[in-house]
């Protein structure tokens, strides 16, 4: 954002995914892992285990939010693996654009 604001072209990011979490309600929830690539691992924690993982994960990700902007460039993040050819070929303007008129 400060190099928007600044007028210059922001750096492009290489962040991995490393996993994603699903909400089964206060008691239940699961986490599953997965590659630099984005690709799913036979890995996860389900029930209690993986609702009090997602729930710190959000907890986390809220704090290196505020972190971040108190320290901009302070985070270490995963860097990305390679990706298939053409999943990063998106049109950010026009995905912006999209979402601006459906609102």
């Amino acid at each position: 954002m400060l190099s928007r604001i600044a007028g210059t072209e922001p750096p492009v990011l290489d962040v991995a995914l490393v996993g994603s979490c699903v909400s089964l309600g206060r008691q239940a929830g699961l986490r599953q892992f997965a590659r630099k690539d984005d690709s799913a691992l036979n890995v996860y924690f389900g029930g209690r285990v993986g609702a009090a993982h997602k729930e710190l994960t959000c907890k986390l990700g809220v704090a290196k939010i505020r972190r971040e902007a108190r320290k901009p460039g302070s985070l270490l993040w995963a860097k990305g693996g390679p990706r298939p050819a053409g999943s990063s070929d998106v049109d950010c303007a026009a995905v912006h654009g999209h979402l601006k008129r459906m609102t």
